[in-house]
């Protein structure tokens, strides 16, 4: 198993992103505590009633912090991260006093622990293709929150504008997904691959995450293998950036029937550039 113990990295990353489609990285207890916070946070969102959720945060359509939808059996809470603190505008669109004083700060540490991972990850992929330091985590949209208040992302020229003074929101994501566990065993999420330089999953319960690994030329389970871990795959943006080196993981989300289960994967996107 491709296990890489307090981010460290043994071997090449590059193979091990290649044969088996991700690597299994295990972040220290307080970050595994910070990940499943935030999970946690999100299980008490989605347990409201349709209505209550879609008045707390709203849709999809708008480029706010936070948007909800549902896709059949797939409920979806969007968080995106504002680059640029502003003391004087409000702090997650209204979320905050109904979903607990706590809520913000518990899912940016959450996307904090990710960026921080995806940082390493990035650099390591950067070191062993032999390419300038930079050259590609120096394009991806790492702007967010930290530790309670929001950071000015170095160097990002130009970010999407959101619909409030000061909302300037960024390209990567953190999309909860839950399902609902209503439908018979099934592949909820079918296979794709994702339009990202990395997509970062931490572990869920049930596993239900599937990856295909080329190595093994099957399909194979990273959370069954550990519960404290998170679930790193290449995307398409790096396959591109790296002229096809690092190859972009397809995987898909099989359902447990009657077992709900909800994850927080990080989509790592590009900062937009004048």
């Amino acid at each position: 198993m491709p296990t890489l113990d307090d981010c460290s990295v043994e071997g090449s990353l590059v193979d091990k992103l290649n044969k088996y489609g991700f690597v299994f990285i295990v972040p220290p207890p307080s970050a595994v505590k910070a990940l499943k916070s935030a999970r946690f946070k999100g299980e008490d969102f989605f347990s409201q009633d349709t209505p209550s959720k879609i008045s707390l945060v709203g849709g999809m359509r708008g480029t706010r912090q936070y948007g909800y939808g549902v896709g059949g059996d797939v409920q979806f809470l969007e968080s995106r991260f504002r680059r640029v603190y502003n003391p004087g505008v409000g702090h997650g669109d209204g979320c905050v006093s109904a979903l607990g004083s706590t809520f913000d700060e518990e899912i940016g540490e959450c996307k904090r622990v990710l960026d921080e991972i995806g940082r390493a990850v990035l650099g390591r992929i950067e070191e062993e293709l032999g390419v300038p330091e930079g050259s590609i985590t120096g394009m991806v949209d790492f702007g967010g929150y930290v530790r309670g208040e929001y950071m000015e992302d170095e160097g990002v020229v130009k970010s999407i504008k959101g619909e409030e003074e000061g909302g300037d929101v960024s390209n990567s994501v953190l999309r909860m997904a839950h399902y609902t566990g209503k439908s018979s065993p099934k592949a909820l999420f079918g296979s794709h691959t994702d339009t990202t330089f990395l997509t970062m999953i931490p572990s869920s319960s049930p596993p239900g995450l599937e990856v295909y690994s080329p190595y093994m030329n099957s399909w194979v389970r990273p959370e069954a293998w550990g519960s404290l871990g998170v679930v790193v795959m290449g995307g398409e943006l790096t396959t591109v950036l790296s002229g096809g080196a690092v190859g972009s993981a397809a995987h898909r989300v099989w359902g447990t029937e009657g077992i709900a289960r909800t994850s927080t994967p990080l989509l790592l996107r590009h900062r937009d550039l004048e």
